[in-house]
């Protein structure tokens, strides 16, 4: 059925589901980009194009279920009796309460998630709509306001227990050594195993139902996430590695991109005479390097009397 006489609704809360992505990319995007730019692992620029690609690539691959509880998983389609007007009003009112407020909270540097602020104002639209007895405030199957505020409890810690295992593995196995260098490029597709499993272990639990993964045997996802996940360790091994073994520790400044497909053949390539004298960018937050001739320079110069 097309609702014709709606159709302004659905412009304005379109303008509000663009300024909502807005402030998406002002907050949430910032978090997960935030500590790539500062670490200067990549480029600012770099970050922008990246986060365009996988931000929507993860909204498509595994959006299904948290859009099928903003959908139904807090006011229940039945609730609006088959009004299809209503329920458009509704959802648009939603955005345009949560994208407001994000803004506000955005322009002044307050501290905000965009994803439970458009959970919260679902539920005040739906006490305004259906009433407080249309509103989901229990578990409902892992969909309900119970669930999600639980997940804004246990996220943290969970995120926290993962990161401490995961630095404290690099610092052992890397920072600890005389020569972290080397222990980095050759440990590196352990950490492309652990990436791997995890994030395909999130498309199969999380993914599109019409992929059909989640109606899978046990076997079978567990087979396919180890699966990528090893798979990921053994390219890594065949093709990162060596290709950051020659720029890295061989400091070959002549490597171009496209030497990464010679694979293993590039632990024999020779690199140049000069090598050891390629000046290698120095990415340290504190720069002792300059420190150290800055002093050096003023021991050298005459003293004013």
């Amino acid at each position: 059925m097309v609702l014709h006489e709606y159709t302004y609704i659905f412009a304005i809360g379109t303008c509000f589901a663009l300024l909502e992505a807005f402030n998406n990319g002002a907050n949430d995007v910032a978090n997960a980009w935030a500590t790539s730019v500062s670490s200067r692992s990549v480029s600012y620029r770099a970050a922008m194009v990246l986060c365009l690609v996988f931000e929507l690539l993860g909204a498509l691959a595994v959006g299904a279920r948290s859009a099928s509880t903003i959908k139904n998983g807090i006011i229940p389609v039945a609730a609006f009796q088959n009004d299809a007007g209503v329920q458009l009003l509704a959802f648009a009112c939603a955005s345009a309460g949560a994208s407001i407020w994000v803004m506000w909270c955005t322009r002044h540097s307050a501290h905000v998630s965009s994803t439970y602020s458009l959970i919260s104002s679902l539920a005040g639209v739906g006490v305004a709509t259906v009433g407080a007895g249309g509103v989901q405030w229990g578990w409902n199957k892992g969909s309900g306001l119970g669930a999600i505020f639980a997940g804004l409890g246990m996220a943290p810690a969970i995120s926290a227990a993962f990161a401490a295992i995961i630095f404290m593995l690099i610092k052992l196995t890397v920072h600890m050594r005389k020569n972290p260098v080397p222990w980095a490029v050759w440990t590196s597709p352990f950490f492309f195993l652990i990436a791997g499993t995890v994030c395909t272990l999130s498309i199969v639990y999380k993914g599109s139902p019409r992929l059909g993964l989640s109606k899978k045997p046990v076997w079978y996802i567990l087979a396919v996430t180890l699966g990528v996940g090893f798979g990921l360790f053994v390219m890594s091994a065949l093709f990162f590695v060596p290709y950051v073994h020659a720029k890295v520790v061989k400091k070959d400044y002549t490597l171009k991109l496209w030497h990464v497909f010679l694979g293993p053949a590039l632990f024999w390539r020779p690199a140049p005479p000069d090598a050891e004298r390629a000046k290698v960018p120095n990415y340290a937050v504190v720069q002792h390097d300059a420190e150290t001739e800055s002093e050096s320079d003023s021991t050298l110069l005459p003293s004013a009397s």
